[in-house]
């Protein structure tokens, strides 16, 4: 029970919302693809201070994957279907699974022309900045009221003017002093295989096992 705790102190804490809509292409003339983002996360879920949580996030449509690494053996990784609002935990080993409501904002594609609509706040755009090797735009937000990246209020995002990916952000929450960000550091563009989405066989046959005896116990079976 300790394990699964810790997965669900993690991941919930992380707060670190689903992708929604499209992003431009990739220059290859197709709409939306495959993405995966490397990167670096402080001050979010169990990290504090200046330690650092290495992060991959995969966003393949409307699917969402984020994979963390922590120093007290809760590796684990958080599944999300964004069009049905639905998110699981699960550990890395695959044996447990819990379900839970898709994270709050922030997410990883935004409108590079208006990034701060989701979270109703000011948004002020600022200079052009190179995030993993990719020009970016600083933007300012104020007064998210708990909607910005990891339920910050104030801070400045870093977007990709074409294609729209958050690619870092650095917040705080109102009357704090400690910083909450994430930084990309390498970005892969690139199909991914619609198996990394998908709950694993462990979980579908722990649940298959669970609903037969269910069903015996109401017959009055063994």
């Amino acid at each position: 029970m300790r394990r699964v705790a810790g997965i669900v102190l993690c991941l919930c804490t992380l707060a670190l919302a689903p992708a929604t809509g499209a992003i431009a292409g990739d220059g290859s003339g197709e709409g939306v693809f495959d993405v995966t983002l490397h990167a670096r996360a402080t001050g979010i879920g169990p990290v504090r201070g200046d330690a650092v949580m290495p992060m991959t996030v995969r966003l393949s449509g409307d699917r969402l994957r984020i994979d963390f690494e922590v120093s007290r053996g809760q590796d684990g990784y958080l599944l999300a279907d964004t069009a049905a609002d639905q998110a699981w935990l699960v550990s890395v080993s695959g044996d447990v699974a819990l379900p839970v409501p898709a994270p709050a904002w922030t997410a990883f594609r935004l409108d590079p022309d208006a990034p701060c609509t989701d979270m109703g706040a000011r948004c002020e755009p600022g200079a052009v900045d190179v995030i993993a090797n990719h020009l970016v735009r600083t933007w300012r937000y104020r007064h998210a009221d708990g909607r910005g990246p990891d339920g910050t209020d104030n801070g400045t995002l870093w977007v990709d003017p074409r294609t729209g990916l958050l690619l870092a952000f650095r917040g705080r929450l109102a009357g704090r002093e400690a910083i909450r960000g994430y930084e990309v550091v390498a970005v892969e563009a690139g199909p991914l295989d619609p198996g990394l989405f998908e709950l694993p066989r462990t979980i579908e046959q722990l649940e298959d096992n669970a609903g037969a005896r269910h069903a015996r116990s109401r017959a009055g079976t063994p």
